[in-house]
């Protein structure tokens, strides 16, 4: 059979697939899950390319720290484009890497969406003070641990 479809509407509808058939072998809640389906082609594809999240302790948080990257990826990217010099400054690309580093963090570490968005909104300097202390695995209440360390730091 003939496939008369756009390219690009069969692209979107590849990642639909992708997206459907990640769901299934990941087990997220349905917000995290309602929150993937809505987002860009572009950011489901990047959700994607990050693999599984079968060894993240909360893969519904870890899920949506993956569409937050990809969704201030995508902003960081449009904004580079609009300001002078392309966003191509020493500042500009640490505070893209300690974004990258945070997503990573919240998703190995088992913390609740408040502390994960306080740590997010955190900047720079805060988020690579926290960094720097390493994980919190030994942690009892991870999420209670990391809200302190922001107040600290």
């Amino acid at each position: 059979p003939r496939d008369d479809s756009p390219r690009g509407e069969r692209s979107s509808l590849g990642v639909q697939d992708e997206v459907e058939k990640f769901l299934a072998r990941n087990t997220v809640d349905e917000r995290a899950a309602a929150a993937l389906r809505s987002e860009s082609g572009t950011a489901q594809r990047a959700v994607l390319d990050r693999g599984d999240l079968f060894d993240c302790l909360n893969p519904s948080a870890a899920l949506m720290g993956r569409i937050n990257v990809a969704k201030e990826s995508a902003a960081a990217q449009h904004r580079s484009l609009l300001a002078p010099g392309g966003g191509n400054t020493p500042a500009d690309k640490e505070a893209a890497a300690v974004a990258e580093e945070v997503e990573k963090f919240v998703g190995k570490n088992d913390v609740d969406f408040r502390a994960a968005a306080a740590f997010r909104a955190a900047n720079p300097a805060t988020q690579r003070a926290v960094l720097d202390r390493g994980d919190l695995h030994d942690c009892q209440n991870p999420s209670a641990a990391l809200m302190g360390r922001i107040n600290v730091a």
